[in-house]
């Protein structure tokens, strides 16, 4: 049963050349596993993004693919069927209703439900270098750290990277390996060798 978390994408149509290398999403829970869906499935429902409120209910966290780096993300509220999305908190640009997107999605029971507001990145800096808190790489760094990680060693030539959330127990320095993977508190999470020269700078 394919997981109800892929539907929230970017925050209005996107022009037509952008969206033909918007390839895949990536739907993420606090269980895991990460889950890859096709960006056609939620092409149409998010071309009609209006600004209303999100259901108060749980949700999962999505992630279009542009080229291999993460664009705008999102959330996906299965019980509602809404979808939703904003670079800030991943529902400010407008949310929309998909009921269609049940059967492709489901009900989030693979990958758990998130029940509170995301953590949120306050500020992001690059080898001393300040970088936006809620631009592409921002996103790239929280769709790593919301994957599975396992142990490791940071590479040599490891970017060196410093950073603020908005609640504690998330890592403040960690580096990129352009070869892929974001190292923090001596582990590796998921990051793919596409994102990671993009997020290396």
């Amino acid at each position: 049963m394919k997981i109800a978390l892929i539907a929230l994408l970017l925050l209005a149509v996107v022009p037509a050349a952008q969206a033909k290398e918007l390839t895949s999403v990536l739907v993420v829970g606090p269980k895991g596993p990460t889950f890859v869906e096709p960006y056609r499935i939620v092409q149409q429902p998010l071309a009609h993004l209006q600004l209303i409120a999100p259901p108060a209910e749980p949700y999962v966290l999505v992630f279009p693919m542009m080229r291999g780096v993460p664009a705008r993300p999102g959330r996906w509220y299965p019980r509602a069927g809404i979808l939703c999305s904003g670079w800030r908190s991943g529902v400010e640009a407008g949310c929309a209703a998909a009921p269609l997107l049940r059967g492709w999605l489901g009900s989030g029971i693979a990958t758990g439900l998130y029940r509170s507001e995301p953590v949120r990145l306050t500020q992001l800096l690059r080898d001393g270098t300040s970088l936006s808190p809620y631009g592409n790489e921002a996103t790239a760094v929280k769709l790593a750290l919301h994957q599975r990680s396992s142990p490791a060693t940071p590479p040599a030539g490891c970017i060196a990277f410093t950073a603020r959330w908005s609640r504690p127990g998330w890592p403040a320095t960690f580096c990129v390996s352009s070869s892929g993977g974001l190292y923090a508190r001596g582990r590796v999470y998921p990051l793919a060798p596409a994102t990671a020269v993009f997020l290396s700078g």
